[in-house]
């Protein structure tokens, strides 16, 4: 996650997801370094479909080191069938989930349909809601500069596809799944989570022109947020995440918030 580049200020969450996942992530990178070649992934997860490990190999591999995007979907899919909350799903595909309506469409109801068979994480609804937002609310500002650096960004070519308007619809399952990560984060007494999840709902409704909403999303974090204890290695991060929920408040209200 250190390496993902996230456009926007919608999607901080790489760098603070890796700050908090900083042991996971570096056993995590070493295995991928490991694992990082087409000849040594690929003949194991012939043996070994469900290898969860193996399969970020081949997710990374095909998005960062060897872009090919048939490959990558292939693989996506595998992971959803195994592992289903597993968040390279959206790190590694968000440039095609943001170009290609119909793999983000058929990657979505993958997705939905583990939800509904009863699949209830956390992270699988934090995926959803990101996978949903990329048609969901424009890719860019809408000025030829802003397109240009969007493509850029990504490395999508000059003729790709991206969204210019406001989908309610899609705003509405966005924010469903948004809703539902906090509730279950709320639940595990997580609240890194809580506000991270919050955090990133508010500002997708600020890009969905909601602002009201925007604030009651971040009062309502700050008001969880009284109530949960972080973890020891946490403590520093969750105050990071409550000044810049305040911050929010401020800004959507047109002044500072004490």
């Amino acid at each position: 996650m250190r390496r993902v580049r996230i456009i926007l200020s919608l999607f901080t969450v790489g760098v603070m997801l890796t700050s908090c996942r900083r042991n996971e992530q570096d056993g995590l990178d070493r295995m991928v370094a490991q694992r990082s070649s087409p000849d040594i992934f690929l003949p194991y997860l012939e043996e070994h479909p469900e290898d969860e490990d193996h399969r970020v190999a081949a997710l990374v591999w095909y998005f960062r080191r060897e872009r090919d995007a048939e490959m990558l979907k292939k693989h996506t899919f595998e992971m959803i069938k195994y592992h289903p909350d597993n968040m390279y799903i959206h790190f590694e595909n968000r440039w095609l989930f943001l170009s290609d309506s119909t793999y983000r469409s058929n990657a979505i109801a993958e997705l939905e349909a583990k939800v509904a068979e009863g699949h209830q994480t956390p992270d699988i609804h934090w995926t959803l809601a990101e996978i949903y937002s990329t048609g969901a609310v424009p890719a860019h500002d809408g000025t030829p500069e802003g397109r240009a650096k969007c493509l850029k960004w990504y490395g999508l070519p000059d003729d790709a596809v991206l969204v210019t308007d406001v989908h309610p619809e899609l705003v509405a399952k966005t924010l469903r799944h948004f809703g539902r990560a906090i509730e279950l984060a709320n639940d595990r007494r997580d609240p890194f989570h809580v506000g991270l999840y919050s955090q990133q709902a508010a500002k997708f409704l600020i890009k969905a022109n909601e602002p009201a909403e925007a604030l009651d999303v971040c009062r309502d974090a700050l008001q969880r947020l009284r109530t949960l204890k972080a973890k020891r290695d946490e403590t520093q991060m969750l105050q990071k995440l409550k000044i810049e929920l305040k911050g929010m408040i401020g800004e959507i209200q047109g002044g500072p918030t004490r």
